[in-house]
């Protein structure tokens, strides 16, 4: 490589997105423990989508009482009771059974947060990936997004993981969101 594009190399590195400094050994710790969180909810989102609660057509999703419930249940996070429980930059943790529907669109179905901590302005921020191979259609990635699109402080920052779901619908996947930020 000549020096001229040597430089160059680096400049761009040097000079890219990356993982807020409070943040990037956080993220590494907490990495295994979401990857299994994410493996557990792919099994959920599966029991969900065959026995009926989560229903899926081609225009949208439902969430369904059984036989002989009165109300449907909040089903409990797939984080409760992992490390990611009492780690203390964790704001939260929320999972979503996604499945498509027509047209390029999917919609989704949530299992209950780890926390419900979520206050924040996010739906309105812009979305800045640092880190992943995440694609609009990806269907097995991981990603980590700054500053988080739920807490509000801008020192914040998801780490995001799509898993397909094996036996639920065609193309069903799992995302489970870790948010990270200080309380």
């Amino acid at each position: 490589m000549s020096p001229r594009l040597c430089v160059l190399a680096l400049a761009l590195v040097g000079c890219g997105k990356k993982v807020p400094a409070e943040f990037r050994t956080t993220i590494e710790l907490v990495r295994p423990d979401a990857r299994r969180v994410a493996d557990v909810a792919a099994k959920e989102c599966a029991a969900q989508f065959a026995s009926g609660r989560f229903k899926v057509t081609p225009t949208s999703c439902s969430v369904n009482k059984l036989p002989g419930e009165t109300i449907v249940p909040v089903i409990d996070s797939p984080a409760k009771g992992t490390p990611l429980e009492s780690n203390p930059l964790v704001l939260d943790v929320t999972t979503f059974c996604n499945a498509p529907t027509s047209n390029n669109e999917s919609c989704g179905n949530g299992l209950g947060a780890l926390h419900d901590a979520i206050k924040g302005p996010g739906a309105g921020r812009t979305r800045r990936v640092i880190e992943g191979n995440c694609k609009s259609s990806s269907t097995d990635c991981e990603e980590v997004v700054s500053p988080s699109q739920s807490a509000s402080d801008e020192s914040s920052v998801d780490l995001r993981i799509v898993k397909p779901v094996a036996g639920g619908p065609p193309g069903a996947t799992v995302e489970v969101t870790v948010i990270l930020a200080k309380k």
